[in-house]
């Protein structure tokens, strides 16, 4: 359930409310070693896909791997854990792409350049890009890991629930536009013009985070 607490404007201080009781995170299977990850695109996981991981958190470079969060034709997108002195744990979704993918010039030239457009991103309502590298030949990014939903996975809850209120689908909205809005107006270090243009935003590409926080992700499109 989603609810919205508080005036109707966007500068109103509203926030969102959601309860996930009815939200179910889909099983995970062990014995099987994790698959290497892949480039933007991907598609949350949710009724019908089975994530695979091994029943022990496993290592990539810096990072464990703990779940699989989504997957698509090229990319895989982990919840991963970086560990550090003193009980330091940051977690992350960690996005690898595919052996196949790194021969392929023009699809690394995307990854490539989602890590630098999302380099530049610091928004409420962005994803965060936080690191671009790779592990031997393995590229990767690591992301704000968002603790939610896709609005892609609520949607198809609420259809057998009835529709959203109108306070609760404007206030969605108002930060989808709100996050776009930045990025198509960032400008680089130099204070030139960006030109950065979303062009895949879809349900599956919004993230709510359980505290009503939503997250535009996917930018290398």
């Amino acid at each position: 359930q989603i609810t919205w607490t508080g005036g109707r404007g966007r500068d109103s201080g509203g926030c969102f409310t959601m309860s996930t009781e009815s939200f179910h995170k889909p099983a995970v299977q062990t014995n099987v070693a994790p698959v290497s990850l892949s480039r933007p695109g991907y598609t949350p996981l949710g009724s019908g896909h089975v994530a695979v991981m091994s029943e022990t958190p496993q290592k990539f470079g810096k990072y464990e791997l703990v779940e699989v969060l989504g997957e698509g034709g090229m990319a895989r997108v982990y919840r991963a854990v970086r560990s550090g002195p003193m009980g330091f744990r940051k977690e992350v979704a960690l996005k690898q792409i595919l052996p196949h993918v790194t021969r392929e010039e023009k699809l690394v030239r995307a990854l490539i350049n989602e890590a630098r457009l999302g380099g530049h991103l610091r928004h409420r309502n962005v994803v965060e890009v936080y690191e671009f590298d790779r592990v031997d030949e393995a590229y990767y990014l690591a992301l704000e890991y968002v603790a939610g939903y896709s609005l892609h996975d609520i949607l198809a809850r609420v259809r057998t629930r009835g529709p959203l209120p109108a306070p609760v689908i404007g206030g969605l909205l108002v930060q989808i536009c709100d996050g776009l809005a930045y990025a198509h107006g960032a400008v680089d270090e130099k204070g030139q013009p960006m030109n950065l243009v979303h062009r895949d935003i879809k349900p599956g590409n919004v993230m709510l985070s359980h505290d009503g926080v939503v997250k535009i992700t996917d930018f290398g499109v």
